[in-house]
This record gives structure tokens, sequence and C-alpha cells, in this order.
């Protein structure tokens, strides 16, 4: 590829895929009834059959005012819709886009109502399910991430109310160690911090090894119990309206896959934050939140999203408190009902120069690696880079 043609990683990933096909569908044929079970798998994914339903806050309407929206606001909303794709009512972006003039005034009276009563229009509510494979050739149903196509005025709302009102309830609380759907946060962050925080370990003269434990939540964003996450949204610093408001867009939501011309019976959904809503992510953020690791000193986690990595460091004449970081971890997880994926947790050590794997003893139920793949990127136990590096190549 010609320099003059890549403008950032961003863009070189653009190119990348669009020559490689690495991320075109078209190979991938799903017949009706495929379709029909994989439906039925997300919803079954999605509802809990011991739901609880969540308490709204209380609020005092003579202390407390309810966000709003000007018209000049909701137009400038309107006009910065972008190409996307369109949800269950059928209408395209360009609609509001390019009508912005005619439809602020109306937009404005509705998009106000609704924060004034806590309740969402039950059309925006609904979503199309895009399933997104995981794998080159996915053949089972966990294969696929359930991405949710809602409305496409109802993606600007939720946007447009995430700018202007809550955006600093979301962020101002997000502990350090997440690196996801935040502003300034990203990946590359992340697997820096990473890195860092055992070079820095290994350069302690007390210490022998890192051990690096991956941890694997079981569908973490589908297994969000709306009861919890409510505490936490009324625990948080949020305008009352808008919790309120939040919770009424968590209820009475529907889904069903629409793929290859076949569209699929309805599914209610009761459980989780939906992949492809502008709120999702924000949500799971704030349940996540006050995933820590306290009662065991100088163990950092780093989480992006729902990826948790642990550091641990062994310590000559020290007790190794990686079982302590990991039963902190599962007491976390037990009490917040979502499950990990212990199959999936896995642990490698980084050794000191001149040190031997086998001064670290193993922890039970952990497979032990000799290489960890991290949010893309791989790790060695030599603190090198080289099966990474071959396989970019």
């Amino acid at each position: 590829m010609a320099k003059s043609e890549c403008t950032g990683t961003s863009q070189w990933w653009k190119n990348v895929d669009f020559l490689s096909h690495r991320r075109n569908r078209a190979h991938i044929i799903l017949d009706n009834e495929f379709k029909e079970n994989l439906n039925d798998y997300f919803g079954e994914l999605c509802w809990d059959r011991d739901y609880e339903q969540p308490t709204l806050m209380e609020i005092d309407s003579t202390t407390i005012k309810a966000p709003q929206f000007s018209i000049t606001q909701v137009k400038n909303a309107l006009l910065k819709i972008r190409k996307t794709a369109t949800g269950p009512d059928e209408i395209p972006f360009w609609v509001w886009k390019e009508n912005a003039d005619v439809f602020a005034p109306v937009m404005t009276k509705i998009w106000n109502e609704s924060l004034s009563t806590s309740t969402w229009p039950t059309s925006w509510k609904i979503a199309h399910i895009d399933p997104l494979p995981k794998v080159e050739n996915p053949k089972e149903y966990c294969e696929f991430r359930g991405i949710n196509v809602t409305p496409v005025i109802g993606r600007c709302f939720e946007i447009t109310v995430y700018h202007y009102h809550s955006k600093r309830s979301f962020e101002s609380e997000l502990s350090s160690s997440q690196f996801a759907y935040r502003i300034g946060g990203c990946s590359t962050d992340a697997l820096i911090k990473l890195q860092y925080m055992y070079l820095k370990e290994l350069e302690e003269p007390n210490c022998d090894a890192v051990r690096l434990i991956a941890m694997d939540f079981s569908k973490a964003f589908d297994n969000v119990k709306h009861a919890k996450l409510s505490e936490k949204l009324k625990s948080s610093s949020m305008n009352p309206y808008l919790v309120n408001w939040y919770l009424n867009f968590l209820k009475d939501r529907r889904q069903r896959i629409v793929f290859q011309g076949t569209t699929c019976k309805w599914k209610d959904v009761n459980k989780g934050v939906m992949q492809g809503t502008v709120t999702g992510p924000h949500f799971f953020n704030l349940f996540i939140n006050d995933l820590e690791i306290k009662n065991c000193s100088n163990t950092p986690l780093v989480k992006f999203a729902d990826d948790s990595s642990l550091l641990v460091p062994i310590l000559k004449n020290t007790q190794d408190c990686s079982s302590k970081a990991i039963d902190e971890f599962k007491d976390w997880s037990e009490s917040n009902s979502l499950p990990l994926n212990e199959g999936k947790c896995k642990e490698m050590i980084i050794l000191k120069k001149g040190r031997s794997e086998d001064c670290v003893s193993p922890i039970y139920g952990f497979e032990r690696h000799s290489s960890l793949e991290i949010l893309g990127l791989t790790f060695e136990m030599t603190s090198r880079f080289e099966k990474c590096v071959k396989k970019k190549l």
C-alpha cells in the first residue's frame, strides 16, 4: 500500500480488511433453521427467569429538574447523524439528517417529554440483531456475538443525552484500572500499563517472577442483571430523572435476528446491557467499576471492558498472594452474578533472567501457558514478543 493511501492505523487496518477480506461475511451462509435456533439462543442468553424489577428513585421535583434540550441542540444532533444501519422502524439515517429543520421541533418535544417522565418510546427500544461471527468459520451458536441495531432516532437520542447530560457522571467515577469506553482510554494504553507494571516489578531485587493471570467472564455483557445495575446507577452522581430514564430504557425490550433475508420471531429480553447501543458499554463500565483487588497489596488489575488481567509479583521470602487475589475476584463475580468461565482463565509466569518456572507453584484450576494473548497482543514468559511479530508478519 502506498504511503499516501494510509493516514493512521485506523485507515491502515481498513485497507488490510479490504484487501484480505478479513471481515467479509459473504462466505458465511446460514440456513433458516440455524438462524431460528441462533435467535432462540440469543433470546435465552438475555432472559432472566428470576428477574427482579429495579426500583426507581424517588424524586423531589421542587428541588431537582429534569434535563431538557433546546430545538437548536436537537437540530444539531440530527445533522450530525452519520451513515449507519437502519433499525426495525426502517427509517434510514438520511431521512432524519436531511430533514433536520422539519423534525427538530417535534423531536425536541418528544425527547423532553421522555426525559421529564423517565419513559422511553416503546418502538425505540426494540432491536434487530446482527449476528457477528467471533471466528472465521463459525459452527456453534456461541461463536456469534449479537449486535443490537435499534432505530436510528433512538440511537441519536441516546448519544445526545450522553453528550449533554450523563457523560460526566459515567466518566467521573470510573476507576483508573478501566481503559475501555472512556475518554482517552484505549487497548494500547491497557497493554502498555500491563507491560510497564510487570517490567517494573521484575526490576525489584527481591522479585523472582511475575504471575500474569487472564480472567474470563462468561457472556459478560449478556449476564448483567438489571436490579444490580440499578443499584449502581442510583449510587452514582447522576440526575435522578436520568437514572429512572435509563432504567426504563432497560425495561420491556425485544429483539430478533434479521440476517440474509430471514426475519426471526421477536424475543423478550430482561437481562444484559445491549452490545451495539450507545449506552450499553457505559452501563457495563459502571457495573464492573467496583471490581478491584484490595486485600492483596501490590496486585494491579487492568481492565478493558470485560477483559481483566491480574499481575502478582512473586517475591523472595514472601507468601504468594495469587490465590488470595483470585478468591477476591471470584467473590466479586459471585456477589454480582457475573459468572466466570473458569475453563478459560489462564496464567503465565514472566521470569526474571536466570530464574526457573519451577520456582512458582501453579494455581489449582488454572492452565499455565508459555504465552498469553491479551487484547490481540501475545505476551511471552521471556518478556519478548517473537510470537506476536511472527503472527503479524
